[in-house]
C-alpha cells in the first residue's frame, strides 16, 4: 500500500524514482504514483514541491494531471493521472516489430499537440528538459499527455540532469547554459525517431 492507494505493478523506472500503477481503495480509480526517494544528505525537497506547483498551475490536456502529493516512509509520493495508452516509446516499437511506418497523418497530429504544450510551458518560463518518447503518453482517446514532471524546471534552474543523450541539445552535451531551445532540439529528435523509425545517433 501506498497511503490510501494499493500499489498493482511498476510502469516505470527513471533517475529520479519509480513510478507504479495503483488503485484508489475507495474510488477503485487507477492513479500512477511516482515515488521520489528521500536522501538525509540530499536536499531535493525543495525542487520537488516547486515542480508539485508548476503540474498544479499547468491546467492543460497536454499534460499528465496532478491529483495529490504526500510522504510516505522515506519516501515522497506524488499520485498523477494514469494514461491508458501507453507512450510514444511503445507506438514507435510496435511499428519497428511490424516492419511499417507511422502516417505523416499520425506524426502531424502527434507532433503538433506535442508542440501546443511545450509551448505553454515557455509561455510561463518553464523548460521541460527531458522530452523524448518515453515522456510522452496518450491517453484512451490516443490524445498526448507529456509527462515527467519531474524534470521540469524554471529557465533560471537549468541544472538537467537523467537526460539519454541522443535527445540533448548541443549545449548540454557541452554543458553550456541552455535555454527553451533545448526542448526544442529534443523534439525534433523526436520527430526524426517517428518519421525513420530510427534512433538519432
Amino acid at each position: 500500500m501506498i497511503g490510501a492507494y494499493k500499489k498493482i505493478k511498476v510502469i516505470g523506472t527513471g533517475s529520479l524514482g519509480v513510478v507504479w500503477l495503483v488503485q484508489d481503495q475507495t474510488t477503485g480509480k487507477h492513479y500512477a504514483a511516482k515515488l521520489t526517494k528521500l536522501h538525509p544528505e540530499q536536499d531535493i525537497l525543495k525542487d520537488i514541491h516547486l515542480n508539485i506547483n508548476i503540474m498544479k498551475k499547468l491546467k492543460s490536456l497536454y499534460f499528465v494531471e496532478y491529483i495529490t502529493d504526500f510522504k510516505e516512509d522515506e519516501y515522497y509520493v506524488i499520485i498523477m493521472e494514469y494514461c491508458t495508452g501507453g507512450s510514444m516509446r511503445n507506438l514507435i516499437d510496435e511499428h519497428i516489430e511490424t516492419g511499417f511506418g507511422i502516417s505523416e497523418g499520425e506524426i502531424k497530429k502527434y507532433i503538433g499537440e506535442v508542440s501546443k504544450g511545450i509551448s505553454l510551458l515557455h509561455s510561463e518560463n518553464i523548460v521541460h528538459g527531458n522530452i523524448k518518447p518515453e515522456n510522452i503518453l496518450f491517453d484512451k482517446k490516443k490524445r498526448i499527455k507529456i509527462a515527467d514532471v519531474g524534470m521540469f524546471r524554471t529557465t533560471t534552474q537549468l541544472e538537467l540532469q537523467g537526460m539519454f543523450s541522443c535527445y540533448e541539445s548541443p549545449e548540454q552535451l557541452q554543458e553550456q547554459p541552455s535555454d527553451i531551445a533545448m526542448d526544442v532540439w529534443s523534439l525534433g529528435c523526436v520527430l526524426y525517431e517517428l518519421c525513420s523509425l530510427e534512433v538519432r545517433i
